[in-house]
């Protein structure tokens, strides 16, 4: 769940471009092109964290944190963030 409603934000289209703030913007401005680029890296974070396997998240965990249950954990909770941030974020693009 941390790492779902850390991304989970950022990766919804109308949190990033819908408001006030947004509307004020220029066409071509820096902001807008920041907001783009924040909204399509924590979409493929989220995609790149779901679509790895949780048996390869534990294989590269085992190099990172050596052997045991915890890695099992790491891995299981990477990848269900990335599922969880992906539903959470069609969620929140389908509220007024």
């Amino acid at each position: 769940m941390v790492v779902a409603f850390a991304v989970v934000f950022f990766a919804s289209a109308n949190l990033m471009y819908a408001g006030v703030l947004f509307e004020r913007e220029q066409a071509g401005s820096v902001r807008r092109g920041l907001r783009l680029s924040v909204y399509l890296v924590a979409k493929s974070l989220l995609n790149v964290l779901r679509s790895i396997p949780e048996i390869v998240w534990a294989t590269v965990f085992v190099f990172a944190v050596g052997l045991g249950p915890f890695r099992g954990v790491l891995a299981l909770g990477v990848h269900n963030g990335g599922v969880l941030g992906k539903l959470f974020g069609e969620v929140l693009e389908n509220v007024d």
